[in-house]
């Protein structure tokens, strides 16, 4: 029995099916190449082989474990953003006019807020992370939300 009113069934096995489907792209053999694609700490790896007693082969392994896992949390971060496209009045922008929100809510009858003032629309800046809003991010999301009221 299917118990979620905002999407179906078929809907949601279809976008879990393309956030796996993401991962086995990472699954892809690395070469040099790809593992110099993104910045590797020379130092960092060094203390780690050190530190942890490792070969070099391990420490390789270990840094592109690293890798995948990095991207495959963004995966699920876009697996989290865009499963609001399935929830009524809600809308992920693409980088166009409305780009840079995660996620917009439009309700034509309006949002009665606490203070009684009604607002039509609501944008909202998602993360998937309870640690993932450093000072210099929450900075700069104020600043797009003082902009976006402006």
């Amino acid at each position: 029995m299917w118990n979620l009113s905002f999407i179906s069934e078929e809907d949601f096995t279809n976008h879990v099916k393309a956030t796996i489907g993401k991962y086995g792209e990472k699954l892809e053999s690395f070469d040099l190449k790809r593992f110099n694609k993104n910045i590797i700490d020379p130092i960092k790896l060094i203390f780690d082989k050190t530190v942890y007693q490792a070969s070099w082969e391990q420490i390789v392994g270990n840094e592109i474990f690293r890798q995948r896992d990095k991207s495959n949390n963004n995966d699920i971060g876009y697996f989290h953003q865009r499963i609001f496209n399935y929830f009524e009045k809600c809308h992920v922008p693409d980088n166009g006019k409305e780009g840079g929100w995660d996620v917009i809510y439009e309700n034509p009858d309006g949002i009665t807020l606490p203070d009684g003032s009604v607002v039509h629309k609501v944008y909202v800046e998602m993360k998937n992370k309870h640690n993932t809003m450093n000072s210099a991010s929450a900075g700069k999301t104020f600043i797009k939300m003082q902009h976006q009221i402006n």
